[in-house]
């Protein structure tokens, strides 16, 4: 059966959340897993690519002569805890990063503004809601 999930990125730095970040719905048969893991210099690309990149992590990685660095440009003067990170002189991050999904409903207008219509149609159909077209001769 089809359901809505609403996904999450939150972002802990030394424990602390620095950011809850919403990627979006989807609509699927299968709940989405969900992610958890701690960040470290080896797995700091994969993490990215998982999380949608800049659409989903509120931070940035550059690359730079010296190595990576891991820059929150916009909140550094807000939060001790969004300094940058430099690869040549932070052995650790200190970062984790959860990626969770939430079970949601819809009405069914917003079920029938869904891009895909086929799977609207699916979702709809399997809660008992369809349109019989009948003539009359």
């Amino acid at each position: 059966m089809l359901n809505f999930y609403k996904t999450y990125v939150d972002t802990y730095r030394n424990g602390e959340l620095i950011r809850c970040q919403y990627l979006g719905e989807v609509l699927t048969d299968t709940a989405p897993e969900s992610f958890k893991s701690e960040i470290v210099w080896g797995n700091l690309e994969m993490i990215w690519d998982k999380a949608h990149g800049s659409f989903g992590l509120p931070f940035n990685i550059l690359s730079l002569k010296k190595g990576r660095r891991i820059s929150f440009d916009y909140w550094e003067p807000f939060d001790k805890n969004c300094k940058p990170i430099k690869e040549w002189k932070d052995k650790e991050i200190g970062m984790s990063i959860e990626i969770r999904h939430k079970l949601v409903e819809h009405s069914i207008s917003d079920v029938l503004n869904w891009h895909d219509c086929n799977k609207a149609i699916q979702y709809l159909t399997e809660r008992g809601l369809s349109v019989i077209n009948k003539k009359e001769d």
